[in-house]
């Protein structure tokens, strides 16, 4: 979390992509909605390499190639 470029990149592309699935937008792209089970399971399985990666860097298993 500490490289700001790639958290305010990250956070574009999310927030373009809520505005593709949830908006008149989704028309032209031919997407349909989804049940919001199926949002909380895509958003579950993306957090959890994130949160092993981030446990992996604190215990040491990953160390930072300065």
């Amino acid at each position: 979390f500490t490289n700001k470029n790639l958290n305010l990149a990250a956070l574009a592309s999310f927030i373009l992509v809520l505005i593709v699935l949830f908006t008149p937008v989704r028309i032209a792209f031919n997407i349909a909605l989804l049940p919001l089970g199926m949002y909380l399971i895509a958003l579950g399985l993306v957090i959890v390499p994130l949160f092993v990666m981030e446990i992996s860097k604190a215990i040491g298993l990953i160390k930072h190639k300065h």
